[in-house]
């Protein structure tokens, strides 16, 4: 059937891109990193991409963000979040808990437009 993604290369695309983007938080977080300075360039990137990939692709890769804010991935993305920055003086909690929110949701619309491009060549 053309056009369809099969159910376990999408949520391994999503799984990957949310695994980035908590990798990418907790590397902010770490070394003390603004918001603007590592989210701005993830949206220039998304702009290209979207450019690139195919529509249908652009839809999913947006619905796929709100799939990594559920009842599990917030709880545990905020609960490492305080941990951190427990341990680090100069860090704020609550930004930092919505920065890393926002990447994981960042990573999987990324790796999903990047697998449309990858299966449109």
């Amino acid at each position: 059937m053309k056009g369809a993604i099969p159910q376990k290369i999408l949520i391994h695309a999503v799984a990957i891109g949310f695994g980035g983007g908590m990798a990418l938080g907790i590397f902010k977080i770490l070394n003390n990193i603004p918001n603007t300075k590592i989210i701005m360039p993830i949206l220039i990137l998304i702009l290209i991409l979207t450019y690139f990939a195919p529509d249908e692709f652009v839809a999913i890769a947006m619905d796929s963000a709100s799939s990594t804010i559920g009842p599990v991935n917030i709880p545990l993305n905020m609960a490492v979040t305080i941990g951190f920055s427990k341990i680090l003086e100069n860090s704020d909690s609550l930004l930092n808990g919505f920065g890393i929110v926002g990447l994981t949701s960042l990573g999987a619309v990324v790796s999903v437009l990047i697998l449309g491009i990858i299966t449109s060549i």
